[in-house]
């Protein structure tokens, strides 16, 4: 019963979290320092040509134990492989005459399946900054789809200095404590800063007491660490893949290193030239607002369900300001809950957040409505991803933000008419909060106009946007495509921020590393539909494909498109909120031990009798209905003497007949064992 405990065990987890499923926490760090070795890998990596001349010393790739979790089922020395290089903590061509010592980085080897890789990897790049590429990048090992990335060559995970197993960490708890301590307040602007300030001092002070040099964490000193750690490794050429502030610092890469790029994937693309990108935050949130509100009003069911949508929110906004809600949010990892004074003012800040996430788009009308009356759910999850689950190392950003990003003022931003008068006010305030404020206590010296030089040259670049991205939105690619001769920049309807992870993403990015000198196909991005809302009673038609499971001696149908979390185990996730999800499954059992594993996973009474038995298909079937977590599930239990055999449905209350009828019972008659 192992098997099926794994993957039933997955309904509990995605009825209980549904609206965090993308949201991993952090693992611990490592309580002491992994064993080194004198072997490159577990396994050989990739020989390549002798690299490029590096004016620092050389360095060596020192074999250990992978530090990070990893998913259940990968092992490490099979398809994974860790290690640690140690590089100059800083560069004399970045202004230091004398060695400054050396910061120790974890590397990750996620091993290609082929037997003859292509000898230039995939590096994927953390994004942030302060992301860590070791806690946000090998969970892809266990993401249903995404296999085509490591099919063909090594995919090389970094992890940039300053954050988790790249020691000192620059985080600020100083500062996560201030804004938890005043979530339940409504401070002035003046006393706001102040505290802040206050909190972002200490924080710096305490790095500075421990020897710390900030100003060696920048953009261009992790650019030349990913150099450093490929030379070590034996690649000369590779490849990019860089997201948000991975993209950035991806043409950092190219930029400076241009013949050791083979090729670039930029998703969410943030330029590096301040205008636009930095000094239109407003507009690039106020257009994907206006976008959707635009798209349900569009839309006759949204705009039935949910009219006028952009009054409604925006007197929210108003009502808000003069009446705040107290909510509460709760931290997964400890369970303590916090009290969250809700003004309008800041429920306009949790809406950018909103929008960066694609599959809460479709919630959004729904949610405005429900907030009306008085129902907080998605913001109390959304601010709860934000404050536990986005664990990035804040003292980090602020080094890279202060010495490349924040040499400007706020009245330098774009001129905000015709935008949103609150919007274009409570980004701005943002803006200035997250990226020039700190600036003033941080003390880390501005690199020049040499960071936001911009990338031209003939390296070919996949740019993928978002069409509602609120903060890089498509127009940020074409900037950066304007200096490049090979670009192709592509945007995906619906999407909010970042593409990774979506199937005609994966298949446009294999292609494309496999050929970077011409335009990946496109037909899967033609045939999407764009942002669909979740309105009730508005059920998609269910199209159903074959599927066959020799391991487990069954055939049937299963819904195209859903996402496989393991096989014949399918969640539909149309939305973060959407808990649609449809098993099926064979043992060599009987049906009375199957039911009696499937009740205590799924907290049903043992004894529960069937409402009803007949001959659908090949099998006789016995049919129960019952509830889970308050959503109607449907279950059909047969066995032939050899394996006992069931499907499974969960639906939403409002689609339950449509799922029922177009999926469950189709599914039931097509169950049968293998010839």
């Amino acid at each position: 019963m192992k098997a099926l405990t794994l993957r039933i065990i997955t309904i509990i987890l995605l009825l209980g979290a549904v609206a965090c499923r993308a949201a991993e926490s952090e693992p611990p760090v490592p309580a002491g320092e992994p064993q080194a070795t004198l072997s490159p890998a577990t396994r050989p990596i990739a020989a390549t040509a002798t690299p490029e001349p590096t004016t620092e010393p050389a360095v060596r790739f020192e074999a250990a134990p992978c530090p990070q979790d990893l998913p259940n089922g990968i092992a490490d020395g099979e398809e994974i492989s860790c290690g640690y290089v140690n590089v100059p903590a800083q560069r004399a061509q970045f202004g230091v005459e004398e060695d400054a010592g050396h910061i120790r980085l974890a590397v990750a080897i996620i091993h290609s399946t082929s037997g003859k890789p292509a000898p230039d990897p995939l590096v994927m790049l953390a994004g942030g900054p302060g992301q860590s590429a070791l806690v946000a990048y090998t969970p892809l090992l266990a993401a249903p789809g995404l296999e085509a990335l490591w099919a063909e060559r090594d995919i090389v995970l970094i992890e940039p200095r300053g954050t988790q197993y790249a020691p000192p960490l620059l985080s600020c708890p100083e500062v996560a404590a201030f804004k938890l301590e005043t979530l339940s307040q409504q401070l002035d602007d003046t006393a706001e800063e102040a505290g802040l300030l206050a909190a972002w001092s200490a924080c710096h002070d305490r790095f500075v007491t421990d020897g710390v040099n900030l100003g060696a964490y920048n953009s261009l000193e992790i650019a030349a660490d990913t150099v450093s750690v490929l030379d070590a490794l034996g690649y000369d050429q590779f490849n990019l893949y860089g997201g948000s502030y991975g993209s950035l610092l991806a043409q950092h890469l190219m930029r400076d290193y241009p013949g050791r790029v083979r090729s670039a994937i930029l998703d969410s693309v943030s330029p590096l030239q301040h205008e636009p990108n930095l000094l239109y935050k407003a507009h690039s949130t106020d257009a994907a607002l206006r976008g959707i509100f635009t798209a349900c009003a569009a839309d006759s069911a949204c705009a039935a369900t949910y009219p006028d949508l952009e009054s409604v929110y925006f007197d929210l906004v108003e009502q808000l300001n003069e009446q705040p809600a107290m909510l509460q949010i709760v931290d997964p990892s400890s369970g303590d809950s916090y009290d969250l004074l809700l003004t309008g003012e800041r429920l306009l800040v949790i809406t950018r957040d909103i929008l960066y996430i694609t599959s809460v788009l479709p919630d959004f009308p729904a949610a405005v409505y429900a907030m009306i009356g008085g129902d907080f759910t998605l913001v109390e999850l959304i601010q709860a991803r934000s404050l536990f689950s986005l664990q990035l190392a804040d003292g980090l950003y602020n080094s890279v933000i202060c010495s490349e990003l924040a040499d400007f003022v706020p009245a330098d931003m774009a001129d905000p008419a015709g935008l949103y008068p609150q919007l274009a006010a409570s980004v701005t305030d943002l803006v200035d909060e997250v990226m020039l404020q700190p600036c003033q206590v941080w003390g880390v010296p501005h690199l020049g106009e040499q960071v936001t030089t911009p990338v031209v040259g003939d390296i070919p670049t996949l740019l993928l946007s978002g069409e509602y991205d609120p903060t890089v939105p498509p127009a940020m690619a074409e900037v950066v495509a304007a200096g490049l001769t090979q670009a192709y920049a592509y945007t995906f309807p619906g999407f909010g921020h970042g593409v990774l992870g979506d199937s005609c993403a994966t298949t446009m990015m294999a292609a494309f590393l496999d050929d970077p000198n011409q335009a990946p196909d496109t037909t899967c991005l033609d045939e999407k539909t764009g942002l669909v809302f979740s309105v009730p009673g508005r059920s998609a038609v269910v199209e159903l494909q074959p599927y066959s499971d020799e391991e487990r001696g069954f055939s049937g149908l299963v819904p195209t498109g859903w996402q496989e979390l393991a096989p014949a185990n399918l969640a539909r996730g149309s939305s973060a909120m959407d808990p649609a999800y449809f098993v099926l499954e064979a043992q060599p059992d009987s049906a009375a031990n199957l039911f009696v594993g499937l009740s205590a996973q799924l907290g049903l009474d043992p004894a529960l009798e069937p409402d009803s038995r007949s001959e659908l298909g090949s099998l006789t079937w016995d049919f129960y209905t019952f509830e889970v977590q308050g959503l109607p599930a449907d279950l059909a239990l047969a066995e032939d003497g050899e394996r006992a055999y069931f499907v499974l449905l969960i639906s939403p209350v409002e689609e339950h007949e449509a799922l029922y009828e177009q999926l469950f019972l189709p599914a039931v008659a097509a169950m049968a064992p293998l010839a």
